[in-house]
């Protein structure tokens, strides 16, 4: 199985053998505060529209700036920064909920709650999970109420490790690796000026409802350049299924065994991929809007696997948030003084294959100082022999939203 290594942002190189066990039963370099756990149920609850209004304002930008191939976990992106505005006050908390879009009388960490309870879930055939864990310089003295909301509304684990040492930034390496089934192994690097990490993953496996049939030889897939590559595509029709056609596209949707669907977008003839992307309601009409229809439905699908890394805190930048970076207050987190965030980034995988899908994110964000009309069609031919947007949707929520440039890269 492929993987893709996080994108190196420190200077320091080598790679330091540790094992997971060492992170509970470390009693020196290591404190372990609270085990993740659910998150305990209050009575606030996120609407899909609040967390799927979040993935498509920030996954435009994303999408449109992308080099080959992009995956985006919007969710796990929510949970960690959800967390850090549980931590900030005044301008900073007002800049990062109206980011995440919450709504006066909301707590962030209230809806991220609601969020874990609607998604969490292991099944005969599939498993999602998320998982959060924050870490923190043994100087650092974190606030109580801080960490007793991390740990009762996020269902995070909580450890507290020298920064100075090697071991920390192992034990971290290990705790993702564990988290995403060994998709995704960082290279995680602990700075000198770090104080605080916060990491959230997400882990998704779902098996196809209805059997998929892989091509014996491959096929051109036709890339944006005018050239082709070779793949092996999953094959399916229906004699009956249900589609959509829009302007300029049409998608479609694969059933998985425990309650999600993987949704492919195909352009038409001549309509770039990029034009999905111009605006968030631009991406939003192509992810749920057009003419319900229905009829036989062709799917020939690229066998891919793809991983990609991100720099959400650029992306932030762009959309106009400058205090939690520049002079953040963090004072509901800390008792340190001044704290401010240093970087966020993202990496993700996924494998579509004939037995179903697997995905995975992981998010990491370091603190430092300072309804439509049915008609009938005769056919929907879903022939994604050409770059094409796909997304992931579990009860109702956008786990992940990604483009296929090439689905050999």
């Amino acid at each position: 199985m492929r993987t893709r290594r996080t994108r190196k942002r420190r200077k320091k190189n080598g790679k330091r053998a540790a094992i997971l066990a060492a992170i509970a039963l470390s009693l020196g370099a290591l404190t372990v505060w609270a085990t993740q756990r659910q998150p305990q149920a209050d009575t606030a609850s996120l609407s899909t529209e609040t967390i799927n209004s979040f993935a498509y304002r920030t996954a435009c930008g994303l999408l449109r700036s992308r080099g080959e191939n992009l995956i985006y976990s919007p969710v796990s992106f929510y949970h960690a920064l959800s967390l850090t505005a549980s931590g900030a006050s005044g301008q900073t908390a007002g800049e990062l909920d109206a980011y995440l879009g919450v709504q006066d009388g909301e707590k962030p960490s209230e809806q991220a709650a609601s969020l874990y309870r609607t998604l969490h879930s292991e099944g005969e055939h599939s498993r999602l999970t998320i998982c959060t864990s924050l870490w923190h310089d043994q100087s650092v003295r974190l606030k109580r109420g801080f960490k007793k909301e991390a740990t009762k509304q996020y269902g995070a684990s909580v450890y507290s490790a020298d920064f100075g040492s090697d071991a920390a930034a192992d034990k971290m390496n290990e705790w993702v690796q564990q988290q995403t089934g060994g998709t995704i192994r960082p290279e995680i690097r602990v700075q000198e000026d770090d104080l605080l990490r916060i990491l959230n993953t997400l882990y998704f496996r779902d098996e196809w409802r209805d059997r998929l049939y892989l091509s014996e030889t491959p096929e051109p897939f036709y890339l944006t350049g005018g050239e082709t590559a070779d793949a092996l595509f999953l094959n399916k029709t229906y004699g009956s299924w249900g589609f959509y056609k829009g302007a300029g596209f049409t998608r479609a949707s694969l059933v998985l065994k425990e309650r999600g669907q993987m949704y492919f977008v195909l352009p038409d003839e001549g309509v770039p991929v990029d034009s999905f992307f111009e605006s968030a309601e631009r991406l939003q009409e192509v992810m749920e809007g057009g003419t319900s229809m229905s009829g036989e439905v062709v799917f020939k699908i690229p066998q891919f696997t793809l991983s990609s890394s991100l720099d959400l805190k650029e992306s932030m930048v762009n959309d106009g948030i400058t205090d939690p970076f520049v002079q953040g207050d963090f004072s509901n987190m800390t008792k340190d003084g001044e704290v401010r965030i240093s970087a966020i980034t993202q990496d993700s995988y996924i494998s579509v294959n004939r037995d179903g899908v697997e995905a995975s994110s992981f998010t990491d964000l370091t603190l430092e100082s300072a309804a439509a009309i049915e008609e009938k069609a005769d056919r929907a031919d879903m022939i994604l022999n050409r770059p094409f947007l796909f997304g992931i949707k579990n009860r109702g929520v956008w786990l992940l939203i990604g483009v296929c440039d090439h689905p050999a890269a």
